[in-house]
């Protein structure tokens, strides 16, 4: 028979992974319109991931997140792109990153 568990039971407890290392510490659950749940985990260095139910080995004292096959699943950050600057003083149009030319007047960028 499978266990349930409250969310009062699993906020505060560490997230473990399989080599030992501490992944964070549940801060909520999340949940989907399709019906899948996940730990809301706080890393150390405060950033949030949401880890999957289905990637949880073993609840405990600590919970202990399955092998690597299973991914913790975490948002990609976007590196920031900088515009190009038309060096045009009747111009200076902000053109997209690799742009040779302007968009605006036609000067050449690089």
């Amino acid at each position: 028979m499978s266990k349930f568990f409250k969310r009062e039971e699993v906020l505060g407890k560490e997230v473990i992974d399989e080599e030992g290392m501490k992944i964070g510490t549940v801060k909520d659950l999340a949940f989907s319109v399709e019906g899948k749940i996940a730990l809301v985990v706080e890393k150390p260095n405060k950033s949030e991931i949401k880890l999957a139910i289905e990637l949880i080995n073993k609840i405990g004292d600590v919970i202990l997140v399955k092998p690597r096959e299973a991914k913790v699943t975490e948002k990609p950050r976007l590196k920031p792109q900088v515009e190009i600057i038309c060096p045009n003083p009747n111009c200076r149009y902000k053109n997209l990153p690799g742009t040779k030319f302007c968009k605006k007047c036609g000067i050449r960028l690089t």
